[in-house]
C-alpha cells in the first residue's frame, strides 16, 4: 500500500495518509468523557471476543465527494465488515454508549488514503487535484486480506492533518 501511495498519490494537491494511520471506521462514537472509555473498550472486547476477522477487498480509489473531492478513498468490499459494524453498533447502543440516528448517512466502509489540500492558509475550499490516482490498483493492495485487530481511537482533525492516538486494541482471531 505504501509503495502504491507514494507513486498514484503523489499530486501535491494531495496529502496521503501516513500508512500508521490508515484504518477503517467501523462506527464513529463522536464525543465520549474520557471516564467512559474503560467501559465502552470493555464492550468492545466483548463483541469481538472469539469472532473471526472478516475477509476485506478493497475497490479502485475514488474522490469524495465527487463534485469537490476533499477526500480519496478505496472502498471496502465486505460484508463481514458491514455485519461487524451493525452488530458493534447494537452491542454498544444496548450498553448505552451509542445513539442509533435514523437521519444518519448509511455506513459505507472505506479506507481514506489521502486528504485534499486547502488552496490557502485558513482556507476550506480544496485544491484541485491534476492526476486523479485510478485503478486498477496492484494485486497487493486488492487482494484480500484478514484483519488482525480492532481499535479505539481518539481522533482530532488539525490544519495539518487528522491526528490519531489509539487508546486500546482488540486482537481478532486468525481464520
Amino acid at each position: 500500500m505504501d509503495a502504491w501511495g507514494r507513486r498514484g498519490l503523489a499530486d501535491p494537491a494531495l496529502r496521503r495518509i501516513e500508512p500508521e494511520n490508515l484504518s477503517i471506521v467501523l462506527l464513529f462514537l463522536g464525543y465520549r468523557p474520557e471516564s467512559q472509555v474503560e467501559r465502552i473498550m470493555a464492550g468492545v472486547e466483548e463483541f469481538f471476543a472469539g469472532l473471526p476477522a472478516p475477509m476485506v477487498e478493497l475497490g479502485d480509489p475514488e474522490p469524495r465527494p465527487e463534485d469537490q473531492p476533499r477526500l480519496v478513498l478505496l472502498p471496502v468490499n465486505s460484508p463481514g465488515v458491514e455485519l461487524f459494524h451493525i452488530g458493534l453498533r447494537t452491542h454498544l447502543a444496548h450498553m448505552g454508549h451509542y445513539e442509533v440516528d435514523p437521519d444518519r448517512p448509511p455506513f459505507w466502509p472505506h479506507l481514506t488514503v489521502a486528504r485534499v489540500r486547502p488552496v490557502g492558509a485558513g482556507s476550506r475550499r480544496p485544491m484541485a487535484i491534476r492526476a486523479m490516482p485510478s485503478g486498477p490498483l496492484p494485486r497487493t493492495v486488492t487482494d484480500p486480506c484478514w484483519p488482525e485487530s480492532v481499535s479505539l481511537y481518539h481522533f482530532e482533525l488539525r490544519p495539518t492533518g487528522a491526528r490519531h492516538a489509539r487508546l486500546e486494541t482488540v486482537e481478532l482471531r486468525r481464520r
